[in-house]
């Protein structure tokens, strides 16, 4: 039943900051910012690796397909079981300290990562950077939720998401031809570098505040079963972690590569596609949160639309590799994948406004973890379809072409999936942006 009256409780830093000081309000919306950047930074090597220079990686490694596509299953294997841990770290330490232990390990790890020269040694690197990766979104979230009401939870939690694709944008086209100039490993190291100097800023600014608080949350396993035993957020978990794996599938993994094995796309062209899946899912989740406050905050309708353009993309896409539509189609279904994603912040939305605020970033991390478990078993399986039609494949001097076999299988599963998606979607408890009694 929803309370009109009562909207969830968060604390508002923007009006009642410490020792109302004027001077530190302004530091943490810089530290706000700052934030925001090594977030951005994250996501682009969700994105930028393997699925942009997928070919590149296997022809230095001499690699197969499910070597590269272990790359990202590492990632988000880590980043998954990181996110129980994270939430329960991020309500108890706070975001700002939890920040910089996190952006350090992922600029050490983004430096290595571009001087590996085994497979090892690049599923180690990996590894340390998906671990400070894994951070970088609940301290946003809790960050959010501190400085700002409530009532603009959702628009803001829009913008960080906004920043992430805007990441993942740059690990398409942009990466790409940054990786035709200079190559894939030069290329990353300049991440590195420029991460290290984002978190040597957000250092910075942080000693300036001298803020020695510890929250009053006990570190406890309780938690995570309290928002285990909520009911109310699983149809949330089977929508929205669908429907975000079968993107992430696409703009990380393989989207780039299906374009250039089954449709003869160039590189260039191909990252140009992926592109446009990024900056329309950008706009999807950038602009969710005004959207739904348009439809007087209702959460239920964009989540529905979401899961059913992905169903949809599942469909068309299937048909465009059978050859039963023309090439024409693929632009469209990357279009309605991409605005899958305005689904994506009111699930976030929802897993807040359906538990105790106490524990916002617990439940939060619990979805990702879910989500993220989801992203990596499909990626696995992937690269493990994508083997099994190894000899079937083309060997150039640069890749390795696989059949439109292997990706008929590969979506067939995702169509399953997105059916899966929206019928969970349909049990979705709308809340209105207002907390539920318990």
């Amino acid at each position: 039943m929803i309370e009109n009256k009562e909207v969830c409780p968060t604390k508002n830093l923007i009006t009642e900051t410490p020792n109302n000081s004027r001077n530190k309000s302004v530091i943490k919306i810089i530290l706000f910012v700052f934030m925001l950047a090594l977030y951005f930074m994250s996501y682009f090597h969700r994105v930028a690796v393997p699925g942009t220079i997928f070919n590149e990686l296997q022809s230095d490694f001499n690699a197969t397909a499910t070597n590269i596509a272990m790359l990202g299953a590492i990632y988000l294997y880590i980043y998954a079981i990181m996110q129980i841990f994270i939430g329960i770290l991020v309500d108890k330490i706070g975001p700002a300290r939890i920040t910089i232990f996190a952006g350090i390990i992922l600029a050490i790890g983004t430096i290595l990562f571009s001087f590996a020269t085994s497979l090892n040694m690049l599923y180690a690197t990996r590894a340390l950077l998906a671990c400070g990766a894994s951070f970088m979104y609940l301290c946003l979230i809790k960050e959010i939720a501190e400085l700002f009401s409530s009532k603009n939870f959702a628009a803001f939690l829009g913008v960080i998401i906004l920043v992430g694709y805007i990441g993942g944008i740059t690990g398409t086209y942009p990466f790409e031809r940054a990786v035709t100039f200079i190559g894939w490993r030069s290329s990353i190291l300049i991440t590195g570098i420029i991460t290290a100097v984002f978190v040597a800023g957000f250092i910075f600014l942080h000693l300036r505040i001298k803020d020695k608080k510890v929250n009053s949350v006990k570190i406890s396993f309780e938690n995570v079963t309290s928002v285990i035993a909520n009911i109310f957020t699983f149809p949330i978990y089977i929508s929205n972690c669908i429907s975000f794996s079968i993107y992430f599938l696409m703009q990380s993994s393989i989207g780039k590569k299906i374009l250039e094995d089954v449709f003869s796309f160039n590189s260039q062209k191909a990252s140009s596609y992926v592109l446009v899946l990024v900056v329309l899912s950008m706009i999807g989740a950038g602009s969710s949160g005004l959207v739904s406050k348009l439809m007087q905050n209702r959460r239920k309708p964009l989540i529905i639309f979401g899961s059913s353009m992905s169903l949809s993309f599942c469909i068309l896409i299937l048909f465009a590799i059978k050859g039963q539509l023309g090439q024409y189609v693929l632009l469209p279904a990357f279009v309605l994948l991409g605005l899958s994603s305005i689904a994506l912040p009111m699930g976030t939305a929802c897993i807040k406004e359906l538990n105790d605020h106490q524990i916002s970033a617990t439940a939060i991390s619990f979805m990702n973890a879910a989500a993220y478990g989801v992203i990596a078993i499909l990626v696995t399986a992937t690269g493990y379809i994508m083997d099994l039609f190894r000899n079937m494949a083309t060997k150039t001097d640069n890749a390795l072409i696989y059949p439109k076999e292997a990706y008929m299988a590969i979506f067939t599963l995702c169509l399953v999936l997105s059916i899966f998606s929206l019928f969970g979607s349909l049990l979705v408890k709308e809340t209105q942006g207002v907390c539920l009694e318990s």
